[in-house]
């Protein structure tokens, strides 16, 4: 039985993948990936991680809102049944982007329950939410009036309207609407959430409305439940409705300070609590009446709000045990600036990070300016060997982070630089400060590195197979680095994550392989009639990105065979085959580099 999950790398709908999978199900699973936060990002790239570990999952990014991906993706097996669960979420922020909330929670759901039902789907279940009830209705049923007082509320509401209009006989459709779901794997704005992290931080959390909200607390693993439940129903044939909605929670309402409490209890750490006013789109209390689902498919939510907490601080503990990223240093006569670097580093609006700083040789006072912070984040090595190489070989042995930063001192030295980079991370990202220069002997550059190139491999080999690297000065002469203005020559300092930056807030790119296709892509001169007709014939097959990728790195493989390098030139076809086993060029490359280091090996 194959079914099509939407928002599959997010909270609930990763735990529901897991669990058909786990039941033998197939599932394709559709997610955009567009998280901003990096906390966010590894949790998701995490999440995909384990589904993709199931032989039965199939993973397609995409948008809910891209039709043509929609028509495709439904299009291309015969889904018994759709689960809905893509959505922008979070009632505060819909609040400064309503447009954006209505264009995915209700355009996006038009289109694929349109499709859906084209395709000859039998079964639509989405996901609502209990903020369509708004504020002062005490417990709710299905029948309570539907008065939202936030955008959020309101596009969940329209969507429950959309998909009822399109329900008959032989497309039959189930709501559901949760309330205030939490567990494991769960997001980083979400109230428990940033209580954990605050806690476990020693930083004060914040308790809106004073700490008096009342909320259903419903742990994660009793919703997914419910759903698979309402998913047999429809496979066994039990659903006799065309369109009906369901709540789903405990019914048991508990103060957000009770919440407070058991974590506490679980993570073994007393909270800081700081009680503030009540925030614009919250509601006092949310209360479910869930007899009608419990009624009709004989399943109710069990666990309890004490029981669920520590089912999430034991995952908590498991998974943030190391910090999200390590920012590394090598500093060496840096006494001007190592203060203002550090100060910067330590300021940033996202904490979860280890400093690593390493002392390659510094004769002046650096070491006496570092040694006077003693925030626990700063670990600070003296590099016994002086030597860059050397240096960053250990700051990478030291590094505890999920991700890694490495920058220069003097880069990171500008307060606003180091905010930027870490909001520019996404997975799969190595921001790398600094360059190699050849001088002159009047003191000229003669020619800048884009990156230090017996550290790339080493970087590469820490983070594991997978990553990319990116780097500013990797971006040196190309009409894009133009584009937003190149360098600035009034800088003496950071120059290349100067211009990084100005490129990263423009969205041009997330990684050096993306800036290198993008690159390729909008240079027509590189692409040849050929090319195109290939690129046509092979896209039902391999995206235009591979192909890209594939003939990048073809052209590197080239470049390293003009250069007598017959190793590093096989290894260069072969990742061109790998984004495109349908490569000529790269087969016939490999299998002149092959023969040319046999060659050698003989001789």
């Amino acid at each position: 039985m194959s079914i099509l999950i939407t928002g599959a790398a997010g909270f609930i709908g990763f735990h529901l993948s897991k669990k058909l999978l786990q039941e033998g199900f197939q599932v394709t699973g559709l997610d955009i990936m567009d998280a901003q936060d990096p906390l966010l990002h590894l949790l998701q790239k995490k999440r995909l991680d384990n589904l993709k570990s199931f032989k039965g999952f199939r993973f397609i990014k995409g948008d809910v809102r891209d039709v043509n991906l929609l028509k495709n993706v439904v299009g291309s097996c015969e889904f018994s049944q759709v689960v809905h669960l893509a959505a922008r979420t979070g009632v505060r922020e819909s609040f400064e982007n309503a447009q954006n909330y209505w264009s995915v929670n209700v355009e996006g759901t038009k289109q694929l329950v349109r499709l859906s039902k084209e395709n000859k789907v039998g079964h639509f279940l989405f996901a609502s939410s209990s903020s369509v009830y708004g504020e002062g209705q005490g417990i709710t049923s299905e029948k309570s009036p539907l008065r939202p007082i936030s955008p959020y509320g309101e596009t969940k509401m329209e969507m429950e309207k959309v998909v009822a209009s399109f329900a008959d006989s032989e497309f039959r459709t189930t709501g559901v609407r949760p309330f205030s779901v939490y567990g494991p794997w769960g997001r980083p704005d979400m109230a428990y959430f940033k209580y954990a992290n605050r806690i476990s931080k020693g930083t004060p959390i914040e308790l809106f409305n004073f700490g008096e909200h009342l909320r259903d607390f419903t742990f994660v693993g009793d919703v997914v439940e419910g759903l698979y439940r309402v998913i047999l129903a429809h496979r066994d044939g039990r659903i006799s409705y065309e369109s009906s909605v369901y709540n789903l929670g405990r019914g048991k309402p508990e103060r957000l300070t009770d919440l407070v409490t058991y974590l506490e209890s679980a993570m073994g750490v007393k909270a800081q609590i700081k009680k503030i006013e009540k925030q614009t789109g919250d509601v006092d209390l949310t209360w479910a009446d869930a007899s009608a689902f419990k009624m009709d498919f004989h399943f109710s939510p069990q666990i309890s709000l004490k029981e669920g907490i520590d089912h999430f601080a034991e995952w908590w503990s498991e998974t943030f045990k190391k910090p999200v990223i390590s920012i590394q240093m090598v500093v060496n006569n840096g006494e001007r600036f190592i203060d203002s670097a550090i100060e910067s580093a330590l300021n940033q609006t996202f904490q979860d990070f280890e400093l690593i700083i390493v002392d390659d040789g510094s004769t002046d006072n650096t070491r006496k300016e570092i040694t006077k912070f003693t925030d626990s984040r700063i670990k600070f090595f003296v590099n016994s060997r002086p030597g860059l190489s050397r240096a960053r070989q250990l700051a990478l042995r030291e590094s505890q982070g999920q991700w890694t930063a490495i920058f220069d001192a003097d880069d990171i030295s500008f307060p606003e630089r180091l905010s930027l980079c870490l909001k520019a991370i996404k997975p799969g990202i190595v921001l790398v400060g600094g360059q190699m220069e050849e001088m002159s002997e009047e003191g000229e550059i003669i020619s800048r590195c884009a990156l230090y190139p017996k550290e790339m491999r080493k970087i590469r080999k820490r983070l594991g197979r997978g990553y990319s690297v990116c780097h500013g000065a990797s971006l040196f002469d190309t009409e894009l680095a133009r584009a937003v203005g190149g360098y600035d020559e009034e800088k003496s300092l950071g120059e290349d994550e100067d211009l990084f930056i100005r490129m990263a807030q423009r969205g041009i790119f997330c990684n050096l392989d993306d800036f290198l296709i993008q690159r390729r892509i909008h240079r027509k001169s590189v692409c040849t009639d050929y090319q195109i007709q290939q690129w046509l014939l092979c896209k039902k097959i391999f995206p235009v990105q591979s192909l890209e990728l594939s003939a990048y790195w073809s052209r590197l493989g080239k470049s390293a065979l003009r250069g007598d390098n017959p190793k590093m030139a096989l290894n260069y076809f072969y990742r061109s085959l790998q984004s495109c086993p349908l490569k000529l060029n790269s087969w016939w490359g490999g299998l002149r580099a092959l023969m040319l280091a046999k060659k050698r090996v003989l001789s």
